[in-house]
């Protein structure tokens, strides 16, 4: 007789409506989702400091159970009582007025205690806007483990003790008004957190339409993945952009032009330039580009700065022997040339020699009596 072993059938609950689906565990994360988790993970750095974030930030929702200036649980005369959650009237505890109860306060505190009560504080006795009324030193102070028992000890007379451990400590001190540095710290962050997250998490505008897709295709959704549409947007606005730029260069070939044209003359060829000279030649030449200030301006012979930042340069004495070409740059070019080139760059470029360096030669002209004797 011959005996098959095979695998045990599969087996699933079923339901009067039908097979169950057993429920997921954890979060199902999409194929790129995982991988950019994984890839996170890898980043060991930045992986611990998302774990110190996330439990520095679950520990400031807590804020009021770490640092307050209420206690977060009172014992009275056989009840309890959480000021940290809920407000109460000073005659709860067998006071006369009906405003809300200063539990820093001696009688409060006494009456308290005559009913074999207690009160359990946070770590940090301040909250937020608390003023310390009772620092040791003016304020700003500085921590109270840096203070000296003899700075301590006025103020801990007062309070019946006798040095810096029988007061509430300011652990990192208190700002120029004496509000404690750590409970600032503490519901500063978590607001601030807090806020952040609302900002990010905030629905979308509305979608708009696409503008491109007209006729029975335009039920099947996007043919292009977004993620290339916007590679190619932002390709096409670089694109612009560095157009744009290029427009922005303009070169003054001195070929072109007569042999007898002046420097200033020169620049004046160029689009959005305007030389001004207070008079003829020699006079104080400034340039301005697009309307800018002449001090804004960047002027270079072959790469070499010629004018001081901020300062203006007199183009009055320059001349176009050995010069090649100029080039002019319309516009603010601070991140390639330096803080001083708000308005705009020229650059002058010089010829360059060739063949074996030679020096003219120089006659001195004929004195009077010379050419009177020839």
């Amino acid at each position: 007789m011959d005996v098959s072993v095979g695998k045990a059938p599969e087996t699933a609950a079923v339901s009067p409506l039908g097979v169950v689906v057993p429920p997921r565990r954890g979060i199902a994360l999409s194929p790129i989702n995982r991988r950019r988790w994984e890839n996170f993970k890898s980043n060991r750095r930045g992986f611990y400091s998302l774990w110190v974030f996330l439990v520095l930030f679950v520990a400031s929702l807590f804020a009021n159970f770490i640092a307050s200036d209420k206690p977060f649980l009172v014992k009275y005369d056989g009840g309890f009582y959480f000021p940290s959650l809920f407000t109460y009237a000073e005659t709860t505890f067998g006071g006369e007025f009906e405003t809300a109860a200063d539990y820093r306060d001696p009688d409060v505190q006494k009456w308290i205690a005559e009913k074999n009560g207690y009160m359990v504080w946070a770590p940090v006795r301040y909250s937020y806007d608390t003023y310390n009324k009772d620092l040791p030193t003016p304020a700003p102070s500085k921590p109270t483990w840096l203070l000296t028992d003899d700075e301590c000890r006025p103020i801990a007379v007062k309070k019946g003790g006798q040095s810096c451990g029988d007061l509430e400590w300011n652990w990192l001190g208190t700002d120029d008004q004496g509000r404690d540095v750590v409970a600032r710290v503490i519901y500063g962050f978590r607001i601030s957190v807090l806020f952040g997250l609302i900002l990010t998490g905030s629905p979308p505008g509305p979608e708009t339409p696409s503008k491109g897709r007209h006729g029975p295709l335009a039920d099947q959704g996007p043919v292009v993945d977004e993620q290339i549409l916007n590679a190619a947007q932002k390709l096409a606005l670089l694109a612009a952009t560095r157009e744009e730029q290029e427009q922005a260069w303009d070169a003054v070939r001195l070929a072109d032009h007569e042999v007898d044209l002046a420097f200033a003359d020169a620049l004046r060829t160029v689009p959005g330039v305007t030389v001004v000279a207070t008079g003829s030649f020699g006079a104080q030449t400034s340039l301005f580009v697009r309307g800018g200030e002449s001090d804004y301006v960047k002027v270079l012979i072959d790469g070499v700065p010629q004018n001081q930042p901020g300062g203006a340069f007199d183009f009055a004495h320059l001349t176009l022997d050995d010069v090649d070409r100029i080039e002019v740059v319309r516009g603010p070019v601070s991140v390639l040339y330096g803080s001083d080139a708000v308005a705009g760059v020229v650059q002058i470029f010089t010829r360059a020699g060739h063949g074996a360096p030679r020096a003219p030669r120089a006659r001195a002209p004929a004195s009077r009596i010379e050419q009177h004797l020839a």
